[in-house]
């Protein structure tokens, strides 16, 4: 079979740097295609680089990537971003609303941090609020680190609200809840395992059973753990998260060149993608692609 070589360039997250690296791999370096690169919200030089080449990236690593209408030829998206993840919360909370808040017609609180990364998440919420005929009754934006937990607890106990959607980090759902928990108000709260990471685990016992949040992918398993750390090798795995999602970006890779078969150029590769229907990529990832399509997964869980 054909030999794969990893070529590596560190654009160390800045999104200029991330244009340069790219630009180097592909010009200089004459790589085939691009795999799991670090893709900075918001950085359309490296778009341009990778139309100008002609060249795939398949599974950027982005935790909310922005699809494009029409979609841009040469990338290939994995997984779904906040958008899609906010929706599927929201549906879910609409199908459960009466044994969760004992109402139908739930009032929602949308609680955001002011960061440019949180704007598809918001704009899921309404729509699939607005589709479902939910009342978002407040909508609370703070600056990142200074939520004023004591005055937004208020605001909701005078709305009478009985699910917040916090768009935050771990520490602003843990201090939102822990001041829930002492003022003794227990609204369902929605936020998104990406966001809030594992600082939710110390979240106050009561709240723990009012906390759900939306996932891309199941939690890994142990035995997901040790394959990825037997491939890491001696290298440390800083994002367990990030590296899934690299996994994937692999076998897509690699179940695409196969399919080409033996003329493999670019254009094949592209056009192997565009036949995956469900295609397994590893645990709790079913990729398909199209002509017009280029987010792998739609779906979400909730966890």
């Amino acid at each position: 079979g054909r030999q794969v070589q990893l070529v590596v360039e560190d654009s160390a997250g800045d999104p200029a740097k991330t244009a340069t690296a790219t630009a180097h791999l592909i010009e200089q370096r004459q790589v085939f295609a691009l795999l799991g690169s670090f893709a900075p919200l918001g950085d359309s030089a490296t778009l341009e680089v990778l139309e100008r080449n002609q060249v795939p990236l398949i599974g950027p690593l982005a935790l909310s990537p922005h699809v494009l209408d029409p979609p841009h030829p040469y990338i290939f998206y994995a997984l779904p971003g906040f958008e899609l993840q906010f929706r599927a919360a929201i549906d879910f909370l609409r199908d459960r609303a009466l044994a969760l808040t004992g109402s139908a017609q739930p009032r929602l609180a949308v609680v955001r941090a002011k960061v440019s990364g949180n704007l598809d998440a918001l704009q899921g919420i309404r729509v699939q609020a607005s589709h479902h005929a939910l009342a978002v009754v407040v909508e609370h934006d703070y600056q990142p680190g200074r939520l004023d937990v004591e005055a937004l607890v208020e605001k909701l106990r005078k709305e009478r609200v009985d699910a917040v959607v916090l768009l935050g980090e771990g520490e602003d759902v843990l201090v939102l809840g822990t001041e829930l928990d002492r003022q003794g108000l227990s609204p369902v709260l929605l936020s998104a395992v990406s966001m809030v990471g594992q600082r939710v685990r110390t979240m106050p016992s009561r709240m723990m059973s009012r906390i759900f949040l939306v996932a891309p992918l199941p939690p890994p398993t142990k035995e997901d753990v040790e394959s990825l750390s037997a491939l890491a090798g001696q290298e440390a795995i800083s994002s367990p998260g990030f590296a899934r999602m690299a996994y994937i970006a692999a076998s897509a890779l690699v179940e695409a060149c196969m399919r080409a078969g033996r003329q493999l150029n670019r254009s094949a590769l592209i056009e192997a993608l565009e036949t995956f229907r469900d295609q397994d990529a590893g645990p709790g990832s079913l990729l398909t692609f199209d002509a017009h399509r280029r987010m792998g997964a739609s779906r979400s869980m909730i966890l």
